[in-house]
């Protein structure tokens, strides 16, 4: 359905008894979609419209009714930007009803058209400041002197239910016109610095409680999509470097945090030096999730959490001595990349006409199952989900405790059945997967898991096949990050180098850097093409690779045919059964 203008479909009910009986059928349907999960008893935010039951890795929001107002905020200022996204998360925490329209790559109508969104344009912003009044407490208003308190600011407002406003908008919206109170004004505090920001957000705020310890959010001072769900998550908002070496208490203040999170608790957003940040976040056990340039999550995250994947994929090949080539797509891990840039390149011509496996983020089970669903239903036989690092948001899984490891392993492989993928892209510090890691995966993903890539950060991982458990293989990436046609024919050319059909099958994964300019459905086709003449050459999809990988097993190591008889090959016939 297209996105178009009205004034007289929806107006918010005003009267008492309007509020009670809007209420009550927001929280039916918050109770429809609790229903069928068998979760133990939901834990709920401030706001009746957030949905977060114990097992649930991130929050739901409320259904929606109605068509919702769109505010345009892309030739707004910055201040502008911050104040109305605080408005769309404080507004949204209750009942989606207000969208807002950032800078974006995508086509700006996708994803309302996917959601069957109808909605009101609203050309005076401000306007919306009135009409939902009843439901803002006041304003919190920052000091531009330290751009900080922006989060800290985000903080107050998504507990005490009220806007994120500089000085100059707070003027506007105190004025007689708007006469919202001032709740805090964080220019009297006069923070000395950024560490002092977050000190005082960590004693007063943090450790309250009540305050919620599953999510912590990660944001530079700025504007920022991703602040509506600050607000409507009533989460802590945070930007410190664990890897600073100016200033190592920003190290010490982080972890402050983290030591208040049980493991498999989330951080949403990203960091100011992505190594040092995800390397701590592996190490308490949380994981990541890329989302600082995410937009509408209050919105996407809404209605039905149901994902529409297919039963049945491609049929998987007869095993011969062949090379075996497996094309991955990286960076789905983002939660903003599967909003923007992959969505643009998904629009590929070229698309389907070879096997690609597109890294995507499980974890949009719960974020943005409209999303999710979007790229399974457009996608073609050729294309295949498969789940970026490392299954379930972003670890280095060397670097988890063991306990997280397992509580890690088991919430990934929960998701990515839930999901529709069953291969993940894993990574870690060292060279190859340790052990424990390889053996958390097959125990904890037994009958979701099939199989597991590898790498060392950007380099290649150099230590070939290898099955965990006597069930789960592993396929390190001959290519991790290639950033054009060049180079992943050059990785396949050197493989192919010396290769004897006599010694028998050979397998290759390798990941094309989705983020570069170079490297399209089109470019790996263009691979595809190169090769098309060498006979010992064979495109496949992820899930044929690891399906002939483990027949190549099964055929050549006789000790482990009994104990490899299991969910996986029986899970390989029953694919292999039917076309896709």
């Amino acid at each position: 359905m297209s996105r178009h203008t009205t004034f007289v479909l929806y107006v918010r009910p005003k009267l008492r008894w309007q509020y009670v009986l809007s209420f009550f059928i927001c929280n039916l349907c918050l109770l429809a979609l609790l229903l069928p999960a068998q979760h133990t008893r939901a834990r709920t935010l401030s706001a009746p419209g957030i949905i977060w039951p114990v097992g649930q890795v991130l929050p739901h929001f409320c259904c929606m009714s109605g068509p919702l107002d769109e505010i345009n905020v892309i030739n707004l200022n910055d201040e502008q930007n911050i104040l109305f996204t605080s408005l769309e998360g404080l507004v949204n925490r209750t009942q989606p009803r207000i969208y807002v329209q950032q800078r974006s790559r995508e086509d700006a109508t996708l994803w309302p058209r996917e959601m069957h969104l109808v909605v009101n344009i609203v050309a005076n912003p401000y306007a919306l400041i009135t009409k939902y009044s009843s439901e803002i407490a006041g304003i919190v208003i920052y000091d531009p002197a330290v751009p900080d308190t922006i989060n800290l600011a985000t903080t107050i407002a998504g507990v005490r239910g009220a806007l994120v406003a500089s000085p100059n908008e707070a003027a506007i919206l105190a004025s007689v016109q708007y006469h919202l109170p001032v709740l805090v004004d964080l220019r009297t505090n006069r923070f000395p610095s950024a560490d002092a920001v977050y000190q005082y957000t960590r004693n007063n705020f943090w450790s309250r409680p009540q305050a919620e310890h599953r999510l912590l959010i990660g944001l530079p001072p700025g504007p920022s999509g991703l602040r509506d769900y600050a607000i409507a998550t009533g989460a802590t908002v945070v930007w410190l470097d664990a890897g600073s070496t100016t200033d190592p208490y920003q190290k010490r203040l982080l972890d402050s945090f983290y030591y208040s999170m049980a493991p498999g608790s989330s951080y949403v957003g990203w960091y100011p030096n992505e190594v040092a940040g995800v390397q701590e976040t592996s190490l308490f056990g949380i994981t990541s999730y890329a989302a600082d340039l995410a937009q509408n999550l209050t919105i996407l995250g809404a209605g039905s959490h149901r994902i529409n994947h297919p039963l049945y994929r491609r049929a998987t090949p007869i095993l011969h001595n062949k090379i075996y080539v497996a094309l991955f797509m990286s960076d789905g891990d983002n939660i903003q990349v599967d909003q923007h840039l992959l969505a643009t390149k998904w629009a590929d011509p070229y698309r389907g006409r070879v096997p690609i496996g597109w890294t995507i983020d499980p974890v949009l089970v719960d974020m943005a199952p409209a999303i999710l669903n979007y790229y399974w239903r457009t996608a073609t036989p050729n294309d295949e989900l498969v789940a970026g690092p490392s299954g379930l948001g972003y670890v280095l899984t060397d670097q988890l405790p063991r306990t997280a490891l397992n509580i890690y392993t088991a919430q990934s492989a929960s998701y990515m059945s839930q999901a529709g993928v069953d291969i993940a892209t894993v990574w870690n510090t060292a060279n190859g997967i340790p052990q424990r890691v390889g053996d958390s995966y097959a125990q904890n993903g037994r009958h979701h898991v099939l199989g597991i890539t590898t790498q060392n950060r950007l380099n290649v991982d150099q230590t070939g096949p290898h099955i965990f458990d006597h069930s789960l293989y592993s396929l390190p990436m001959s290519a991790p990050y290639a950033f054009n046609q060049n180079d992943l024919a050059l990785a396949i050319i050197r493989a192919a180098n010396g290769y004897n059909s006599r010694s028998g099958p050979r397998f290759l994964a390798l990941q094309a850097n989705l983020n570069s300019p170079y490297i399209s459905p089109t470019t790996l086709y263009n691979v595809q093409q190169l090769f098309k003449q060498n006979q010992d050459i064979v495109f496949v999809g992820p899930e044929e690779l690891f399906r002939l990988l483990a027949e190549n097993h099964l055929k050549t190591s006789a000790t482990n045919l009994h104990a490899m008889g299991s969910h996986r090959l029986h899970r390989s016939d029953r694919f292999a059964s039917k076309k896709a």
